[in-house]
């Protein structure tokens, strides 16, 4: 794995961070010019974002931004998937996608539209 450009510092991590979070997150770091896509900056402090795929079956999230396209981004608010907004992930489905709450409502979602959708935990 080659470096994009001139050389980067990683950043520290959290402990809480499971192994393929951190592969996930020094690939991006390594592949791309800017680490925009995992590393936003909210409020003065840096927040830690993963693909909602990445999430573990019961873990509590927030949506922080979508890497998709406009049609993407129009399907996700008419399921009422805004920023901000906090799911819980009920089912893992191998490979396929997944399935979350949004308030009282179960969505599933395909693999490929919950690995364009950036969350961070929720502590």
């Amino acid at each position: 794995m080659r470096l994009v450009g001139k050389k980067k510092t990683l950043p520290t991590l959290p402990k809480s961070l499971n192994c393929a979070r951190v592969q996930y997150i020094l690939f991006i770091l390594a592949t791309t010019k800017e680490s925009s896509q995992i590393m936003l900056m909210k409020n003065n402090s840096v927040i830690q974002a993963f693909p909602l795929i990445m999430a573990s079956q019961g873990e509590r999230v927030k949506i922080v931004t979508v890497t998709g396209g406009k049609n993407l981004i129009r399907r996700l608010i008419a399921m009422g998937l805004i920023e901000e907004t906090e799911l819980e992930v009920v089912q893992r489905q191998r490979g396929s996608g997944l399935v979350v709450i949004c308030g009282e409502t179960r969505l599933a979602l395909g693999a490929g539209m919950a690995n364009k959708i950036m969350v961070a935990p929720i502590n």
